[in-house]
């Protein structure tokens, strides 16, 4: 490529004629936005969530305060999960091996996502088994979320064993 079509291609960019390369990661990071935007709106409504299904369930409560603090810890736990992956998504598309830092970064997300899904399986069991209130749509949430979050750290893990 010679000096003129390298001028003639970033002014055809300029103009919006082609897309300038961009790192694979950055076409991502939308989803990266509406994960971290739904988990937000989830954070929000979990009182409101709470209040209704103690109002159809009112022998549990009790259990309102202790469900909302795993609950919202565990959605804490998701936006932090979401920003460490948006600073290592340049790092994990990348062929070069990880640096301390970022294999540190990885070992956190893998633990906090660890974590999510014990609290979400505990939840659950507890709902299901010790005091038989365990609405269908909770149930399959709580379940779908802890498989997700298994997988994720899973698939993580397997990431990181890999980039030594």
């Amino acid at each position: 490529m010679t000096a003129l079509d390298a001028g003639t291609t970033h002014g055809r960019a300029q103009w919006g004629l082609e897309e300038p390369a961009q790192a694979g990661w950055t076409r991502y990071r939308w989803v990266l936005i509406v994960l971290a935007t739904m988990l937000a709106a989830a954070h929000v409504s979990l009182p409101l969530w709470a209040e209704s299904l103690a109002t159809v369930y009112p022998e549990v409560d009790y259990l309102r305060v202790p469900f909302l603090l795993i609950l919202g810890a565990c959605a804490v736990a998701g936006e932090i999960v979401l920003l460490t992956l948006w600073t290592l998504a340049p790092a994990l598309n990348s062929r070069t091996s990880l640096t301390l830092r970022q294999h540190t970064q990885l070992t956190l997300v893998i633990v906090l996502l660890l974590g999510i899904a014990v609290a979400f399986t505990g939840v659950n069991a507890y709902l299901s088994s010790s005091i038989n209130a365990n609405p269908p749509l909770v149930f399959l949430g709580l379940l779908a979320g802890s498989l997700i979050s298994g997988a994720v750290a899973v698939s993580l893990a397997y990431a990181q064993w890999h980039r030594r």
